[in-house]
Order: structure tokens, then sequence, then C-alpha cells
């Protein structure tokens, strides 16, 4: 087994994984509970001990920097999809608002169009006149004495 194949190839791997889910199932292949790296360092009992020593050494420094090369990696891509979340979900401030939808007549006021729509057209005319009167129309020019109960202050506006 070529250790120095192996962290080449499993580091250009991890690097190459641009997504998470590609970066996942790489490190689960190599990192894994049945991964490359794992499969190896449970084959280390049957070797002599002297290769035993060095390659459990170069495994466990592999898998090490897997682990820090896989962490930066997921950091890097977490922050690259919140950023790109963050764009999507953005909104400009500077262009202008929607348009308000507007709301629809009054029930009272459809009718009094339609009341006012069936008068003139059987020859009335419709006359506006002020909201409230003044003191000539409502007192004066009914000729009602200044001294009448209904001049009173209390019973005007």
């Amino acid at each position: 087994m070529d250790i120095i194949s192996l962290t080449k190839k499993s580091k250009d791997s991890l690097e190459r994984a641009n997504d998470l889910v590609l970066l996942e199932k790489t490190y689960k292949d190599l990192l894994g509970k049945n991964g490359k790296i794992n499969l190896l360092l449970k084959t280390l009992g049957s070797l002599p001990s002297n290769k035993r020593k060095r390659l459990g050494k170069a495994l466990n420094t592999l898998k090490k920097e897997l682990e820090e090369i896989y962490q930066s990696k997921l950091d890097y891509l977490n922050k690259k999809l919140s950023s790109n979340t963050l764009k999507k979900n953005s909104i400009d401030v500077t262009l202008p608002g929607r348009s308000s939808r507007f709301g629809t007549i009054h029930p009272v006021t459809s009718t009094i169009i339609e009341i006012s729509n069936f008068f003139t057209s059987i020859g009335f005319d419709i006359a506006s006149g002020p909201e409230a009167e003044t003191d000539y129309y409502n007192f004066e020019s009914l000729n009602i004495p200044k001294d009448h109960p209904a001049r009173d202050m209390h019973d005007t506006f």
C-alpha cells in the first residue's frame, strides 16, 4: 500500500468537493465507519510490529490532516451557502414600491349613486349645497323670531 498516493488522492478528492453533499460523501468514503482510512487502520493488527508503528503513525497523521481539510472546507461551503441565501433573499430598498390596490366604493355611496342615477333618468336634477346651513337660511329667511326656542344655542349648530 502506497501511503503517499493515498494521501494525495484523499486530499485532492476533499479539495475538489464543491458542494456540501459531495463533501459529505467524500468524507464518508474516506473517514466514515467503512471508509478507506478506517479500513486500513483496522488491518494494522495483522502487520509486523515495525511496519505497524510506522504505518499507524502515517495513517493517523493523514486522518488528522483530512479532518482539518474537511472542517475548513465545510466551514467555507456553509459560509458560501449562507451568503448566497442572503443575496438571494435580500430586498433592494432603492427600488420603487409596489402600487397599492385601491378599495371599492362604500355600499352607502353606491346606493346614493344608484338613487341619483334613477332620479336623473326620470328628469330630476341633483343639487348640492353646504353640509351645515347658516343662521340666515335656517331661521331669518323662514321668519323665525330671535326669541324663538329653536334658536337657542343648545338647539343649533
